[in-house]
């Protein structure tokens, strides 16, 4: 087996690695080179004889230069994951260590259990080790929750991208979730918001859809990130509550906004994916109709 870097040549085959006769594939992968996502000398396929076996794509967020992910992993079903995997793994990370990056972090969401344990293994092997559990929560259509209006938004276009990141830096102070305290630790709390914005932007960037929540006296409360992944697929990004006004369940509330928002422009799939101990939204999802459809781990490797 031999594990190499793809030319554009190779990208339909790559394309279609591990997938059925009748099906599709998801992946568009010159989407995602334009877009900046990843480049050819970070995508890599393990092959026999001309067969691919499987394929894995890197890639960085344009605003963490040195941290490299994970964006896809995938092997043939016809073929041992672990003996597949493992050399496809090793071979690339060895590959791309001389390049400078200084971590690499993968998210694994569990599908069937066997095979989840698996690749859970299979990174372990490798030295990766896990950083956060999150909870994945989906749903189509969201309950009604009656706020009795005792909010109001306003967009990020009108407040603004500095008192945007205030806000984040705000809503994360005594978070439960662990990914941002340790960028907090990391950067200290102004710089890990800052960053944590530029990085939503990357991902889909609606100046009307990002809101920031008032009660009636004028404090800020809150804030919610709705976005967009497809034109049927989004997903609550980011939300927070200000520490001195939780406890009121205006969660609830900017829960509903950032759903209504997307709902009302045909989004059919929302999803939240959660800290396993934010047991506080978890309940506001739950309220709200979303249901738990997954685990998600993230796996985390110093180069």
């Amino acid at each position: 087996m031999k594990v190499r870097t793809i030319n554009l040549e190779d990208v339909v085959q790559f394309e279609q690695i591990g997938m059925g006769a009748d099906n599709k594939s998801i992946l568009n992968l010159n989407k995602w080179l334009d877009a900046g996502r990843t480049k050819l000398e970070w995508c890599f396929v393990i092959e026999e004889e001309g067969q691919f076996l499987g394929r894995v794509i890197y890639g960085i967020f344009e605003e963490q230069p040195y941290d490299l992910k994970i964006w896809q992993i995938k092997i043939d079903t016809a073929y041992d994951l672990l003996e597949v995997g493992n050399k496809l793994l090793t071979d690339s990370i060895m590959a791309l260590k001389p390049k400078g990056f200084r971590t690499l972090e993968y998210h694994l969401y569990s599908t069937a259990s066997e095979v989840f344990e698996t690749y859970q293994y299979l990174f372990k092997k490798q030295g990766f080790h896990i950083v956060q559990e999150k909870k994945s929560y989906e749903a189509n259509q969201v309950h009604h929750v009656e706020t009795a209006k005792r909010l109001y938004y306003k967009t990020m276009q009108e407040v603004g991208e500095e008192a945007f990141i205030d806000a984040i830096e705000m809503v994360t102070e005594g978070t439960l979730d662990r990914e941002d305290l340790a960028s907090i630790m990391s950067y200290g709390s102004k710089q890990a918001a800052a960053l944590y914005y530029e990085l939503l932007k990357e991902i889909d960037f609606n100046e009307t859809w990002w809101r920031m929540a008032y009660n009636l006296t004028g404090e800020f409360v809150g804030l919610v990130v709705p976005q967009k992944f497809s034109e049927t697929r989004g997903a609550i990004n980011y939300i927070g509550v200000t520490p001195a006004q939780r406890g009121n369940g205006y969660i609830n509330d900017l829960l509903w906004e950032g759903s209504r928002l997307m709902t009302e422009d045909g989004i059919q799939s929302l999803i939240a994916d959660i800290d396993v101990q934010n047991h506080p939204l978890e309940k506001a999802l739950e309220l709200l109709g979303y249901q738990y459809k997954r685990s998600l781990l993230t796996l985390k490797l110093d180069l």
